[in-house]
C-alpha cells in the first residue's frame, strides 16, 4: 500500500467518524425542544417542528461539507450568516392563525437552506463552470434547482399581478 492509498483511506475515516459526529448532533438539537415542552408528535408543536426541521438538520449537512472542503472564512462565515439571519427571521416573524406564512415560510426555508448546503457541498467551485461540470450525485440539484426556477417565476408573477386584483391590494 502506498502513501497515497494510506491518505485516502484515512480521508475515508475522517469523514465517516464526521457524518457519525454530526448525526448525532442533529438527533440531538431535534430533542432539545422537548426539554422546553415541544413535543415532535403532539399536535400543538407540530408546527414548530414543521418550521424548524431544515434548521436542525441541514446546518450539520452543511458543516460536515464545510469541514471536508476545507472551506475559507469568507465562505463560512457567509453560510454560517445565512443559516443564522434565517433562523432569525423564521423564528421571530410573527404568524396568526391559520399560519399560512409559516407554512409557506417552512417550505421556502428548505429550498433555501439546501441551496446554501450546495454552496458548501461544491467548495470553492461554487463561483464557476465547473461546479455544474462536476459528475457526482449533486448533479441532481442543479437540475432540479433549474426546473424550479421557472417555477418560481410563475408564482412571483402570480403574486405581483394576480394577488392585488383578488385581494384589492392598492
Amino acid at each position: 500500500m502506498d502513501s497515497s492509498d494510506k491518505k485516502a483511506k484515512n480521508q475515508n475515516y475522517r469523514n465517516i467518524i464526521l457524518v457519525i459526529v454530526f448525526s448525532l448532533l442533529a438527533g440531538t438539537l431535534i430533542k432539545i425542544p422537548e426539554l422546553f415542552g415541544y413535543h415532535i408528535f403532539e399536535p400543538s408543536s407540530m408546527l414548530f417542528y414543521y418550521k424548524n426541521i431544515g434548521l436542525m438538520i441541514l446546518p450539520f449537512v452543511a458543516g460536515f461539507f464545510i469541514i471536508k472542503n476545507k472551506l475559507n472564512w469568507k465562505i463560512i462565515a457567509a453560510i454560517v450568516g445565512i443559516f443564522i439571519a434565517v433562523t432569525a427571521a423564521v423564528d421571530f416573524y410573527p404568524s396568526y392563525s391559520p399560519n399560512n406564512t409559516e407554512f409557506l415560510s417552512g417550505i421556502h426555508l428548505l429550498i433555501l437552506l439546501w441551496l446554501v448546503t450546495g454552496v458548501a457541498y461544491s467548495g470553492h467551485e461554487w463561483r464557476t463552470s465547473r461546479y455544474f461540470a462536476k459528475k457526482i450525485e449533486f448533479i441532481r440539484l442543479k437540475i432540479w434547482q433549474t426546473f424550479y426556477l421557472y417555477i418560481y417565476a410563475a408564482w412571483m408573477a402570480v403574486v405581483v399581478f394576480v394577488f392585488p386584483v383578488i385581494f384589492g391590494f392598492r
